[in-house]
């Protein structure tokens, strides 16, 4: 009889696995090495494990202890029976062809160009890409070819930028052939605005301060303060002018050709400025601007205004600072603001401006 192995780690009953022939044995449970009895060592040496069988052998083994397995027979079909056969059916006739789509009448706007400008308008739409290069089916069979941007040319008349192959200008009727330009009257505009009060008003205000401050300067003489009174005087005179005095006026004129013009002039102090052509040609579109800026300018005139008095600078700070200010300005891609029209606190007025400047030009509003 062997010897039981008992572990001296954990006391627990070690189990020989099946092919150990070692002369020690770990515990699984603590991991203790023990040292087995000698005759059960001799004993794993006399009677070592049996070989393992491959897998060919066990498949081997297995189907040849299953039967044969029998060939399915054929069935017969008889002679006599004969397999159905399908009707074919009947081929339904060619369609007619569609007759051809017919062509839109021209449209009211159509017709008015065409009157205009002596041309008819063209019926289909041209393709926004042209055919560079057309291809052969000579290498795989397949056709092919490679389309490109048309090419522009730039009128003469408007400077609009318009298809190479156009024979008349879409935009302003110009004839590239004859270098004739198209007979088309316009509805002439002439529209002023100033920023603010109007020049009258202005003036009238003006003078009337200047009446306060000759007032003013009595006092001081009568008081024995002619010369400060003299310096207020003068002082006062000047921010006046500059207030009442300096201003903008926007002029947007139309001739009966639709040649549009938009001038700009200043007055500081009173006094006129050469007037300063805006280049709308150059811009996309016209953009109005409802917001409250800070204007460093207005700041500092309000707070000089306080020294001279409360009421004067809270009546500039109600009537200048406080509200929103309008801007309409010809912008640029993106609808970003780039040559400014007018400025001011009228809201009305400011959308007046943008309606006439968008009839006048044809920009759009990009807002």
């Amino acid at each position: 009889m062997l010897t039981p192995v008992i572990c001296r780690g954990c006391g627990q009953r070690l189990e020989i696995p099946e092919g150990h022939s070692r002369s020690k044995l770990r515990c699984a449970e603590c991991g203790v090495f023990n040292e087995l009895p000698k005759d059960l060592v001799d004993h794993l040496k006399s009677n070592p494990a049996p070989a393992p069988t491959s897998i060919e052998d066990n498949a081997a083994d297995l189907l040849a202890d299953q039967p044969p397995v029998r060939a399915k027979q054929k069935r017969e079909v008889p002679a006599t029976a004969s397999a159905p056969v399908a009707k074919a059916k009947p081929v339904p006739p060619p369609a007619p062809p569609a007759p051809p789509a017919e062509t839109p009448p021209l449209n009211e706007d159509s017709k008015e160009e065409s009157a205009t400008y002596g041309f008819a308008p063209s019926e289909t739409k041209e393709p926004e890409r042209e055919v560079l290069i057309q291809g052969t089916i000579e290498d795989d069979g397949k056709a092919y070819q490679v389309t490109g941007d048309i090419k522009k040319k730039k009128c003469p008349e408007c400077e609009k930028r318009t298809d190479y192959r156009a024979k008349i200008c879409k935009e302003c009727g110009y004839n590239f052939e004859t270098k004739e330009k198209a007979v088309r009257e316009f509805t002439p505009i002439i529209r002023e605005w100033e920023a603010g009060w109007p020049l009258q008003r202005r003036v009238m205000v003006f003078a009337a301060a200047q009446v306060v401050n000759l007032v003013i300067l009595i006092m001081s003489a009568i008081s024995d303060m002619f010369c400060v009174g003299i310096v207020l005087l003068l002082v006062m005179a000047a921010l006046q002018a500059f207030l009442l005095g300096t201003f903008d006026t926007l002029k947007v004129v139309r001739n009966n050709k639709g040649k549009v013009t938009i001038t700009r002039n200043w007055r500081f102090f009173f006094a006129p400025k050469p007037p300063d052509k805006i280049k709308w040609q150059d811009h996309e579109g016209v953009v109005l601007i409802q917001g409250r800026e800070l204007d460093l300018v207005n700041w500092v005139m309000c707070i000089i205004l306080l020294m001279y008095g409360v009421l004067p600078g809270v009546l500039f700070w109600w009537y200048v600072i406080k509200p929103d200010q309008f801007h309409v300005a010809l912008s640029m891609a993106h609808g970003y603001p780039e040559t400014t029209l007018y400025r001011g606190t009228n809201e009305a007025q400011a959308r007046e401006i943008l309606q006439v400047v968008m009839d006048a030009t044809g920009l759009k509003d990009n807002r």
